[in-house]
C-alpha cells in the first residue's frame, strides 16, 4: 500500500493493472531459490485452484486451514498439508517442468531437485502476494 496521501493518488488504468497481474500472476518473474537455482514464479491463487478442482475434494480442508494459516495437527492433516504445498509448488513454477514423482529427461523431480528450503520458499512465495513489496514512496 501507497505511503502517499490518499488524496494525491490516481486511479491505476485498467489497462496497466492487466499487464502488472499478467506479469506476476500468470507469466511469473525470475526468482533465485535459497538453493541458487532461479526459476520463474508465477503466483496461482490457491482460492482458484480450489474453485476450478486443480485441488482435490479430499484435500479442500487442509487447503483452507493453509489459507487461514491453521497449524496442522494430526498426522493425517500434515500429510494433507504437503500435498495442498506440493500442488500450489508444481503450480508456480512457469520456467520448467516439475513432477512428485518419476521424472522424465525434460522434467524435474520435485523432491529429487529442488530442497525443502526451496519448496517452502515457493509456498511462502506464493502466499505472501503483494506483502513482500515495499513501499517506493517516503511518508510526507
Amino acid at each position: 500500500m501507497s505511503q502517499e496521501d490518499p488524496k494525491n493518488l490516481k486511479v491505476t488504468p485498467v489497462s496497466e493493472i492487466k499487464e502488472k497481474s499478467k506479469k506476476l500472476i500468470v507469466e511469473g518473474i525470475p526468482t533465485e531459490l535459497p538453493s541458487g537455482v532461479v526459476v520463474v514464479l508465477g503466483r496461482p491463487s490457491l482460492t482458484k485452484m480450489l474453485k476450478d478442482g486443480v485441488i482435490p475434494g479430499n484435500l479442500i480442508q487442509a487447503a483452507l486451514n493453509q489459507m487461514q494459516n491453521k497449524v496442522p495437527m494430526t498426522a493425517e492433516e500434515i500429510k494433507a498439508s504437503i500435498s495442498v504445498t506440493e500442488l500450489l509448488v508444481l503450480e508456480a513454477i512457469k520456467s520448467m517442468k516439475v513432477v512428485v514423482e518419476n521424472p522424465k529427461e525434460d522434467e524435474l523431480g520435485l523432491y529429487e531437485n529442488f530442497t525443502d528450503d526451496d519448496r517452502g520458499f515457493i509456498f511462502q512465495y506464493v502466499q505472501a502476494g503483494g506483502t513482500d513489496l515495499t513501499p517506493f514512496r517516503p511518508k510526507q
